[in-house]
């Protein structure tokens, strides 16, 4: 518990500077924040229930894993992706789940620096009007997990049209697409790719149910 606390305040101190920068954007409309804003906030508000809430809760073991300690930026993730631009000059990724659904909804993949703080400063003030929950589901909701799946509609037809009914290997595959997603012509690349990522989906929720009983019966 002490660890926890410890890495939210972390988390929250070392963006405070952005926090304040993408509230004084949203105040003076800087380049269109408080515009863009309410674009993302509206979707959120329409689609945030049409995706079960379990299906958040994978996005978030798979793709966010500290989201209830960071305010909508992780600066761990940040500080990683820069040390390894930096040491092995490669790319990596230090998206929310917040920024995620930002550059969804706007449509906005260049990469530029600008786009970037652009971005977290959207991710900021989105995630000081909506509920976590809420935006990982409406994510979840308009996301893009292959060629012939988008959005609500793909996500059916990935794991069935009852939702509610798919199991949670199903829905490790769909969440897993965010990373791979399924192209045109599938090949065998693709395929180990994706199983890899559903394997280690699995794992990662495997070892939070042991940890959770594990706690459990520590405190019962």
């Amino acid at each position: 518990m002490a660890k926890e606390k410890l890495l939210t305040i972390f988390c929250w101190l070392s963006i405070s500077p952005l926090i304040f920068f993408s509230e004084l954007s949203y105040i003076f409309n800087w380049r269109g924040l408080k515009r863009d804003v309410h674009v993302v906030v509206s979707m959120v508000d329409k689609m945030s229930s049409q995706v079960p809430e379990e299906f958040s809760s994978i996005l978030f073991l798979a793709e966010d894993h500290r989201s209830r300690f960071h305010p909508g930026v992780d600066s761990i993730a940040l500080m990683r992706a820069v040390w390894v631009r930096l040491r092995w000059w490669r790319r990596e990724g230090g998206s929310t789940v917040e920024q995620q659904l930002v550059r969804t909804v706007l449509c906005r993949y260049e990469r530029k620096f600008s786009r970037k703080l652009q971005e977290q400063l959207l991710a900021l003030a989105v995630a000081r009007r909506r509920a976590k929950q809420s935006i990982a589901t409406a994510y979840l909701a308009v996301a893009y997990y292959g060629t012939r799946y988008v959005g609500v509609d793909g996500l059916k037809k990935l794991c069935g049209n009852n939702l509610d009914a798919a199991s949670s290997y199903t829905i490790y595959g769909a969440i897993a697409r965010l990373k791979y997603p399924e192209p045109a012509q599938l090949s065998a690349n693709w395929s180990a790719k994706l199983r890899r990522r559903v394997e280690y989906i699995a794992q990662r929720q495997a070892r939070l149910a042991h940890s959770s009983g594990r706690s459990y019966r520590a405190g019962a």
